[in-house]
């Protein structure tokens, strides 16, 4: 009786230890193929993509039904696949990577990535085929469904958008690439800007721009994008007053207006021979701007790109009354005029500036201007004067030295020469 009782103790015991270890066993696969899987992730991102391999080859012993290894082993081939020299180095890395992407789709069809990648490398490997029909003739599965799955699970995602339009061009779909175009557009305005630089672009896709951005513009979030690349569309097109309508429309949708949205609409009135408007404009970023001569060289470039130096000059005389000019912008505006050969206007700019307090940097220039003028005894009184206001640069007693020698005053100038060394 007794021996039977410790029997059944003995039986009950290993029926447990033997329950436990079937019940426990997947908790420790499971186990086992996380650990394999975080040193794949580990390798992956050393770029060591064929010990991620190896790592995710072994996890999948424990676990052959996970999608994210499949997954990260089609990328892990795709990765070296980018680093081969050749297409046909590439391609069965490709193969592989296309394998393990289609697994990981069917262990779970929503994930957007799988599908993805899947359609990316098949539409890849299919290119190819086209190209160098030795490689494989056989017929693949249609694509276009995985593609346009990879966008339906992930709608935002322009990533997927674009994948979508370079497949439909590849397959000769136009239909629906401009349908596509549209789409892309609303989702995401600034996708225009990658759109007209792709291989695909033609101008017959503008209209379905112009369409995708006029809904955008609708949408909460959307519309100083939407109107800012429609002012850049008529931009291109030389349309500037529409250029600028659109501008100032889209910033009553943006949250801060930045002195850099200000400085675009001065250029666009700038563009529209709004020249007063924009004057107002620039004279308002000016006062607030923190490098006064950054601007001013910043205005400069506008209007010269304008080839409106008049009214620069005008809009120079209107910053001298309004604002305090330091020395370092007055001398850069006569150097811009004397590069216009507005001499007379660059004269005029430096006599003022060394009225107020001289300025050994604006004899010197008047010593340019006299030079180009042809008169020595100008340019001799206007270099000595840079040398007194500035009697340790070198490079004006060089100059001085050489205006005495063609004047015949020998004596003087070796003095002069002296003080250049």
């Amino acid at each position: 009786m007794i021996r039977t009782t410790i029997n059944k103790k003995i039986i009950f015991s290993c029926s447990i230890l033997i329950l436990s270890g079937i019940l426990s066993y997947p908790l420790f696969t499971n186990l086992i193929s996380q650990i394999k899987f975080k040193k794949a992730e580990i390798y992956f991102q050393k770029g060591w993509f064929g010990l991620s391999i190896n790592s995710l080859n072994e996890a999948l012993k424990y676990k052959a039904d996970d999608y994210m290894f499949h997954k990260q082993l089609g990328i892990s081939y795709m990765k070296i696949g980018k680093i081969m020299p050749t297409v046909e180095s590439i391609l069965p890395y490709a193969i592989k990577a296309k394998k393990h992407f289609y697994k990981a789709m069917g262990l779970n069809p929503y994930d957007a990535e799988s599908a993805y990648f899947f359609a990316k490398e098949a539409a890849w490997i299919e290119k190819i085929n086209l190209k160098t029909p030795s490689y494989d003739n056989t017929k693949g599965p249609d694509l276009l469904p995985y593609f346009k799955k990879a966008v339906q699970l992930r709608p935002s995602s322009m990533q997927y958008h674009y994948a979508l339009a370079k497949y439909l061009y590849q397959i000769n779909h136009y239909d629906e690439l401009k349908s596509e175009i549209k789409k892309m557009v609303t989702i995401y305005p600034y996708s225009y800007n990658n759109l007209k630089k792709e291989p695909f672009w033609s101008e017959q896709f503008r209209d379905d721009v112009y369409s995708g951005l006029y809904e955008a513009a609708k949408i909460k979030g959307r519309s100083w994008e939407a109107y800012h690349v429609l002012s850049s569309l008529k931009a291109e097109e030389g349309k500037w007053p529409d250029a600028l309508k659109y501008y100032q429309e889209g910033l009553k949708y943006k949250k801060i207006v930045s002195m850099g949205d200000e400085i675009q609409v001065a250029r666009l009135y700038l563009k529209n021979n709004l020249i007063e408007e924009a004057q107002k404009v620039y004279s308002s970023v000016f006062y607030r701007y923190k490098s006064k001569p950054g601007f001013i060289k910043l205005i400069y470039n506008d209007y010269k790109k304008e080839g409106l130096f008049n009214e620069l000059y005008n809009f120079y005389k209107i910053m001298n009354i309004k604002f305090y000019l330091s020395p370092h912008i007055e001398i850069f505006m006569s150097r811009v005029m004397i590069d216009l050969k507005r001499l007379d206007d660059a004269k005029e700019i430096l006599t003022r500036l060394n009225d107020k307090k001289p300025q050994a940097e604006a004899y010197y220039w008047l010593y340019r201007i006299h030079e180009i003028n042809k008169d020595p005894d100008n340019m001799e009184l206007a270099i000595q004067k840079a040398t007194l206001h500035d009697p340790y640069n070198k490079q004006y007693h060089k100059i001085f030295a050489n205006v005495l020698r063609l004047s015949g005053k020998t004596e003087r100038a070796l003095k002069e020469a002296e003080l250049a060394r």
